[in-house]
């Protein structure tokens, strides 16, 4: 549990420094899914490995807050392209970021991330086969 919250922690700190970067530096694109109950920005450059994060509208079957995270908990999930993925303890949104939409059926890509959408959930993975599946009442790290 205590690798989970640094990793979700480290993962927050780099989206954070994504989103303080200059247009010039990062890229940022993004998507809305499953009817506009969660969004997914990626975000490339600043010399940080590309990541997605993607967060919902609900905060389906949490596992309890980790102590050591005093914001928000439960509705944000995280990747690189590589490794594994994490529920993120988080002071801020990625909702209101994109506007394209990802209908069911689609499926979005960026090198080695992958997501698909269908009427019962968004799966997202990486090269390494980790990912996460959201769903509406349930959401599921893997």
């Amino acid at each position: 549990m205590a690798r989970r919250a640094i990793v979700a922690s480290l993962l927050t700190t780099i989206v954070g420094c994504l989103c303080l970067a200059s247009v010039a530096e990062a890229k940022v694109t993004g998507f809305v899914a499953q009817g506009g109950d969660v969004t997914c920005l990626h975000m490339t450059g600043s010399g940080l490995p590309a990541s997605l994060r993607c967060d919902t509208r609900r905060d389906a079957n949490a596992p309890p807050k980790p102590s050591s995270c005093t914001l928000d908990w439960g509705n944000a999930f995280a990747m690189e392209r590589r490794g594994r993925a994490a529920r993120l303890c988080h002071g801020d949104t990625v909702h209101g970021s994109a506007t394209r939409r990802l209908r069911y059926g689609q499926v979005w890509e960026r090198r080695d991330l992958r997501c698909r959408s269908t009427r019962r959930r968004l799966r997202c993975a990486n090269r390494s086969g980790h990912g996460f599946v959201l769903r509406a009442r349930r959401h599921t790290v893997f």
